[in-house]
């Protein structure tokens, strides 16, 4: 089973809203120094908040190490983004010359512009490369334009994204622009950033915080469904789409239903505002007799159970006990046996037809 991503960030907020007594000074000047020259340091926070909890968990013997190396990265970063601000880049190589963003191999193969009704433009790049410590990664930059030159205004990094997406929502002055993204691994964890742009403002981008809503969204769940990895925004609409996991889901596949979710801009943070599940289980309960909805699921459970590991023998004996409970060897005869009791039921035969392969 995966541990819920939007329990573990409940700790994020916390750490977001406390003072962290574990940092240490050089950590904290670092930290200030990257805070300083950062174009999104809403995202800055939450990563550090992420490495508190890290070193928390981390031996004491390793945190010297732990910390130097936290050190390490914030100066890098620093003084990548301290050179970004200086950076011009001649308007007709915006589609294939790199803006220099630390990116090992970096190809730029994606650029274009987006263009407000007011005729406010803003210009992007979606770059592709390496670096040694994130591997395979990417990186993303928004640009201003002064006749032929542009200048970096914000970027980010380290993900894998998607061309930007202009974000009008009719009231004066709510003017957004989303980098969609990605974090590598099985978890697919978003890495998107969103700005609100004021154009011709002395920082037409100011980072919008879009971590801590996921610390809400469990409360607004069904009971027993949760989210387990990152969500489908649809920036446009200011929405999103995520599958439901049950506690005895594999990561793989989620089978408790899915949802949709609503969000508005409050205060710098992007909030929750509406919630609306559509749990599997629920609805099949009510349209199933009660005899085909058991035999679901135990096919189910049947098949989590017999995709586990017995790794030890404490473990082998819980997956036999579970195999018996449900009489699993029984599947077959029982899926028969409810065949031929709703012999003109077309959605229950497909129902156990499916199951059964």
């Amino acid at each position: 089973m995966r541990t819920p991503v939007a329990g573990s960030l409940a700790g994020l907020v916390l750490f977001l809203a406390a003072p962290a007594p574990a940092q240490t000074p050089a950590v904290e000047t670092a930290l200030r120094e990257a805070l300083a020259v950062t174009p999104t340091p809403a995202s800055l926070r939450g990563d550090q908040a992420d490495w508190l909890a890290e070193r928390a968990a981390a031996a004491a013997g390793d945190r010297d190490a732990v910390d130097n190396d936290r050190i390490d990265r914030l100066q890098r970063v620093a003084a990548r983004d301290r050179a970004a601000r200086g950076l011009r880049l001649p308007a007709d190589r915006l589609a294939d010359a790199c803006v220099p963003l630390g990116l090992d191999g970096c190809r730029a193969d994606r650029g274009g512009y987006l263009r407000a009704a007011s005729g406010a433009t803003l210009y992007w790049q979606v770059q592709q490369g390496s670096t040694e410590t994130d591997g395979v990664s990417g990186a993303a930059v928004l640009l201003s334009r002064d006749g032929q030159i542009l200048t970096p205004v914000a970027w980010t990094s380290g993900g894998f994204y998607r061309p930007p997406e202009l974000i009008e929502t009719g009231d004066a002055g709510d003017l957004y622009v989303a980098i969609p993204g990605y974090w590598s691994g099985t978890g697919q964890y978003n890495a998107d950033v969103l700005f609100r742009w004021t154009p011709g403002a002395a920082t037409p981008l100011v980072e919008i915080d879009v971590r801590q809503w996921r610390a809400t969204l469990d409360a607004r769940l069904p009971k027993g469904l949760e989210v387990w990895k990152g969500v489908d925004f649809h920036w446009p609409a200011l929405a999103a789409w995520t599958p439901l996991w049950t506690p005895d889901d594999a990561n793989c596949c989620a089978t408790g239903g899915e949802a949709n979710l609503d969000f508005g801009v409050r205060d710098g943070v992007l909030v929750l505002s509406d919630v609306n599940a559509v749990d599997r289980v629920a609805d099949l309960a009510m349209t199933l007799p009660t005899d085909v909805f058991d035999l679901v699921g135990r096919w189910t459970m049947c098949g989590h159970w017999g995709g586990e590991e017995g790794y030890d023998a404490d473990r082998r004996a819980g997956i036999e006990a579970a195999v018996r409970e449900l009489r699993c060897d029984a599947l077959d005869a029982d899926t028969a046996i409810l065949k031929a009791k709703y012999p003109d039921r077309p959605s229950i035969q497909a129902l156990l037809d499916r199951n059964r392969n």
